[in-house]
């Protein structure tokens, strides 16, 4: 009888730390599996305050547009008010379209989605993409109150294929011309980027 007992507690004790605990993964490991065409993907579908797939809007609303490189993957923000994961990438800024952040440094950049707390899923907006290390993108982003930036839903973030045709590129001259003819300026309340020229201190 003592016996079962012990062994009951054992197995009891066996999976309360199984439930309790979840996956702890190095960075190199979470950057793997969000890179991975294997992680399922579960679709985000959202309403917006504008026409996502309307580019003179999207630039219009937005407070910074860039082209930049993505240089490294810093990690997930798994509890967010929105239950959304958001994922924070390293990236260098190599042209300015809209706003005028710090260039040829590297700064954090914030993209709505990434994995999921369990590593079981990846959460993405419906025709969006997450960036990749390493490669090219044009960003349309948000400065938030805390000064950080943040890029969301569809043409957020849109490949450069030949970054050394970037002025040829489709997606830079679409930009460009909607940055040119941006005829949307939402109303709502505009933070400035504690990575903005602006905010460099003089030595």
């Amino acid at each position: 009888m003592k016996r079962k007992i012990v062994l009951l507690l054992l197995i009891l004790s066996v999976l309360i730390i199984s439930f309790g605990c979840t996956k702890n993964l190095s960075k190199e490991e979470e950057y793997e599996l969000l890179a991975s065409s294997d992680v399922p993907v579960n679709t985000i579908k959202a309403s917006f305050s504008i026409d996502t797939y309307n580019l003179q809007e999207v630039v219009g609303n937005t407070d910074y547009v860039f082209v930049a490189k993505v240089t490294a993957y810093k990690k997930t923000i798994f509890d967010t008010p929105s239950e959304i994961p958001e994922t924070v990438y390293a990236v260098q800024v190599i042209e300015n379209i809209k706003g005028e952040l710090i260039v040829n440094e590297e700064i954090e950049l914030i993209k709505k989605g990434g994995l999921d707390k369990e590593y079981k899923y990846k959460y993405i907006f419906i025709d969006d993409i997450l960036p990749q290390v390493d490669n090219y993108y044009i960003f349309c982003t948000y400065a938030l109150k805390s000064g950080e930036i943040r890029a969301s839903a569809q043409n957020s973030n849109l490949k450069i294929e030949n970054i050394r045709n970037l002025h040829e590129e489709t997606n830079y001259l679409n930009i460009l011309d909607a940055y040119e003819n941006q005829n949307v300026e939402y109303i709502r309340e505009r933070y400035t980027s504690k990575y903005d020229k602006s905010n460099l201190k003089n030595d």
